[in-house]
């Protein structure tokens, strides 16, 4: 299959406009038509519909475009192995969320840079859902996932942990600081995270089972955050977050009095194929000797 002619999809089906996709790549118009005609005669099925108002993707062009991004990313993921075969002694492959990079991540991943200087980094934040798409295609080395897996080729173990915690604006919502019941939850406006999936069902479902719409949804616990600091409502997050916050007032810790204690617990991931090379072996070097 043409890579040009995949690249050239990929571009068309993002801009929707066959004059722009030809200028972005240096090609004329004809170009791109012909290569769009060598997929759908390959694939032997349209991939995309053009009419006045622009270019459609077909059903099929929808799915195409999946396993297109795919491909593009495989063959840029070769160039690069490749491009450091002979600069660098091994190369890491490492995935995690923003949040994690942030608060758990970070701060590791520079100590070993600069003890490793041969050792070529790639960093990819994704969510962890797409993060497990892509263990199964080989394309990981290590991953930090709020998930446990048991997959053949990956061992899985526990990283690192935190308490979940209500927290509202300082300037909004002092006045609750000395705690809330869980009843009185829907009387609160609550922000919606990823969070309430996987930790905090038993809330959901029956304190907040009445179909309630939350004001505002985010599927990235730090959009969350930023809102709470605004003040548009509270959101259950992991104390390490908003340790800061909490210290400097600009947050206030709002006990659940009658609510479990929750904790988020992370895991890292290996490659076991990998776990002899030298960039993965030497991380978990590294992170053995500081848990000594």
């Amino acid at each position: 299959m043409d890579m040009d002619a995949i690249e050239t999809f990929i571009l068309l089906a993002e801009c929707r406009n066959f004059t722009r996709t030809a200028e972005q790549q240096h090609i004329v118009q004809s170009t791109v038509s012909n290569r769009i005609k060598v997929l759908e005669d390959y694939i032997g099925k349209k991939l995309i519909i053009r009419d006045k108002k622009g270019v459609k993707l077909t059903e099929e062009g929808h799915l195409f475009l999946k396993y297109a991004y795919e491909m593009y990313g495989l063959k840029m993921a070769c160039i690069r192995d490749i491009s450091v075969l002979h600069q660098f002694q091994d190369r890491l492959n490492i995935y995690c969320n923003q949040w994690f990079f942030n608060y758990w991540v970070s701060d590791i991943l520079t100590r070993y840079a600069l003890a490793f200087p041969d050792i070529s980094i790639h960093l990819n934040i994704e969510h962890s859902e797409n993060i497990i798409l892509l263990m199964q295609k080989q394309q990981i080395d290590i991953a930090v996932i709020s998930y446990h897996l048991s997959l053949e080729n990956m061992e899985c173990i526990p990283f690192r942990s935190s308490e979940i915690i209500l927290v509202g604006s300082c300037r909004e919502f002092a006045r609750l600081k000395d705690g809330v019941r869980r009843d009185e939850l829907p009387g609160i406006p609550i922000l919606y995270s990823d969070i309430w999936e996987n930790y905090l069902r038993d809330i959901s479902d029956k304190i907040l089972n009445d179909g309630r719409l939350f004001h505002i949804r985010c599927n990235m616990l730090d959009s969350a955050k930023a809102f709470c600091i605004a003040g548009a409502g509270c959101c259950l997050l992991p104390r390490v977050m908003v340790e800061k916050e909490l210290k400097e007032g600009i947050l206030v810790e709002i006990p659940v009095t009658d609510m479990e204690r929750k904790i988020f617990q992370s895991y890292m991931i290996y490659n076991k194929e990998r776990m002899d090379q030298p960039a993965v072996k030497n991380w978990i070097c590294m992170l053995n000797e500081k848990n000594r």
